[in-house]
């Protein structure tokens, strides 16, 4: 099994256990160990973890706590040109696809969806790397 590393940037911590339980079949099927994700709540990881972004994938939630939206994570992130290969899934319950991408236009690498479709954009992203 090959592990996956990632980090997410969620204010519900349970949607996100649902969602790898849900998940684990497919990641079997891939041969990918998918391991606990490096999470936070909010974006007050960024000024450390920002500048040496070390995983195979980051997934942002748009509506954080504190008046946060994770476009300003992810702008953020982006701001180290060596994290520019790193996908990120931006996501959303309340926003489409078209509304998030809106909001990160310029930046590299980036896939928008809605909350109903990140696993499945999970997977089609976990497929390619």
């Amino acid at each position: 099994m090959r592990p996956i590393y990632s980090i997410w940037i969620e204010d519900v911590p349970k949607y996100i256990d649902t969602l790898i339980y849900n998940l684990t079949p497919d990641f079997e099927d891939l041969g990918i160990e998918f391991c606990k994700p490096d999470l936070h709540l909010s974006e007050s990881f960024l000024p450390d973890v920002a500048r040496a972004i070390e995983v195979d994938i980051v997934m942002v939630d748009y509506n954080l706590p504190g008046g946060i939206n994770g476009d300003s994570v992810i702008q953020s992130i982006r701001q180290y040109e060596h994290n520019n290969k790193t996908p990120i899934i931006f996501y959303s319950s309340n926003l489409d696809s078209a509304d998030l991408k809106k909001l990160v236009i310029g930046l590299p690498n980036i896939i928008c969806c809605h909350r109903d479709s990140l696993g499945d954009e999970l997977i089609r992203i976990l497929k390619s790397i």
